[in-house]
């Protein structure tokens, strides 16, 4: 899934990251992914993939979220709102990535 996600999105720009998130108990994989560009430019270009597909998955790309500690404190000097940017090395623009199948009509999964 990594090495399909990157082909589909190395176009954009440099990728710094890739994660994968899995269920803590079965260890699948949860359906999205989390992207990592080195710029701007990157990451605005992979939010135009949106409702692309990968094979016979389609992908929905979103700005990704910024994280919020449980305790609902925030996270001070984290990431932005481009969920990345000023990150861990300073110089990452991010994205999320879910895929399912199409059930036609539009409608993803």
């Amino acid at each position: 899934i990594k090495a399909s996600l990157k082909n589909h999105f190395s176009p954009c720009g440099e990728i710094t990251r890739i994660s994968l998130p899995r269920f803590h108990d079965s260890g699948t994989i949860k359906g999205f992914a989390h992207l990592d560009f080195k710029d701007i430019d990157g990451y605005k270009k992979a939010l135009q993939l949106d409702q692309t597909a990968i094979g016979d998955f389609w992908l929905s790309v979103v700005k990704a979220k910024p994280k919020h500690r449980r305790d609902n404190q925030g996270i001070s000097g984290g990431r932005d709102n481009y969920h990345g940017g000023g990150g861990r090395d300073g110089g990452d623009y991010g994205g999320g990535a879910g895929w399912g199948r199409s059930h036609g009509a539009g409608r993803h999964y």
